[in-house]
């Protein structure tokens, strides 16, 4: 019934578990090789011994989550500082998923039992290597929750369960690019940008993503080309896109040159002025092409906003009178480029070139 104190020659697990300690006193210095080990064993080895096992060498340890947190806590078993916990009994829950993430560098591959965003948020991956396969159980989840909890596993966060993603059109393009995060194909996503305006492309680039609705009715002000605004539009004339908090819609439009740059149509911005209900900014467009009369409702139209000194060319089609090409050269610095419909000279020696640049025929 005394005690027992020795170095065990034996290092396999598989002998080592045949010791007894019937007095529960017995001093045995164990070392193990395994390179593999179950986490039930080695506890159990632990209780032979008052002596702290050393299980340095045993790279992975497996099995039901609280057995392994009960070895990475134990203060009678020395293991390696980057030993792999697979649990491959159950599932794990986010607190001991902390409890181990904070004991080794190795890798922790386990099934995460909490399905919460509030819960999986709190999940850390101190060392980039962890493979946590996690299902989202929440109806509606924030963007940024999703690519943080993405952030922590190198397994596809299964996020199908989600009906509505809120987020920046940044953070949902990027959880809809992410190879890590898997959505329902209907899911609707909701933008909320800080300011209040987003990318006509952002905006069709998420819709495209998805067979359900993408609510951008927060968003007061579209930046893009024409024709990206009037693709916007469009997605809201199919109701796939939501615009506006009122009735009628009303947001703003931010037009810009197209890449590389070209003429703007003046019917295309007509369009959209019309659809948006709201001011459509073409303070840093460089030519607008069209008939004069749709140059002249742009230029005309208060609800179109124009550079305070304009430049703009100005390409009229179907040609123009003199009156009405001194009328564009009058408001422009740029160049007038038009085919005068008169021929006598009577009228046309009344043409005005103010600067110097027009390109009349």
């Amino acid at each position: 019934t005394g005690i027992i104190t020795a170095n065990v020659t034996e290092n396999d697990i598989a002998t080592l578990k045949t010791l007894t300690n019937v007095n529960d006193n017995n001093a045995l210095s164990i070392t193990i090789t395994d390179a593999s080990a179950a986490a039930v064993d080695l506890s159990a080895i632990d209780a032979l011994t008052s002596v702290a096992l050393n299980a340095t060498g045993v790279g992975t340890v497996t099995g039901a989550a609280d057995d392994i947190v009960t070895v990475a806590t134990a203060s009678g078993i020395t293991h390696g500082a980057g030993y792999a916990a697979t649990v491959n009994s159950g599932t794990i829950t986010v607190a001991q998923a902390l409890t181990l993430d904070a004991d080794t560098t190795g890798v922790i591959t386990a099934t995460v039992a909490e399905g919460d965003l509030n819960t999986l948020t709190t999940l850390t991956d101190a060392n980039g290597n962890n493979a946590l396969t996690i299902t989202v159980t929440d109806g509606s989840a924030d963007a940024a929750d999703l690519l943080a909890v993405d952030a922590i596993t190198s397994v596809a966060v299964d996020a199908s369960a989600v009906t509505e993603i809120t987020g920046t059109s940044a953070e949902l393009k990027q959880v809809i690019a992410a190879a890590g995060i898997t959505v329902a194909a209907d899911v609707n996503f909701t933008v909320v940008n800080d300011p209040s305006e987003a990318e006509a492309l952002d905006l069709t680039a998420i819709d495209a993503a998805t067979l359900g609705v993408v609510d951008a009715s927060q968003i007061t002000v579209i930046n893009g080309t024409v024709a990206d605004v009037d693709s916007v539009q469009t997605a809201a004339d199919n109701n796939t896109i939501v615009l506006g908090e009122f009735d009628p819609v009303y947001y703003t439009a931010q037009i810009v040159d197209p890449d590389p740059v070209a003429p703007v149509q003046a019917s295309e911005i007509i369009t959209v002025a019309a659809d948006s209900g709201g001011d459509v900014n073409i303070k840093s467009i460089t030519t607008i092409e069209g008939s004069y009369s749709d140059i002249n409702t742009v230029l005309t139209n208060a609800q179109i906003l124009k550079a305070a000194a304009p430049a703009y060319n100005f390409n009229v089609t179907g040609g123009t009178s003199v009156a009405n090409s001194n009328t564009l050269d009058a408001y422009t610095t740029g160049v007038v480029t038009a085919t005068i419909t008169e021929g006598d000279l009577a009228t046309l020696t009344t043409l005005t070139d103010a600067n110097n640049n027009n390109a009349l025929t």
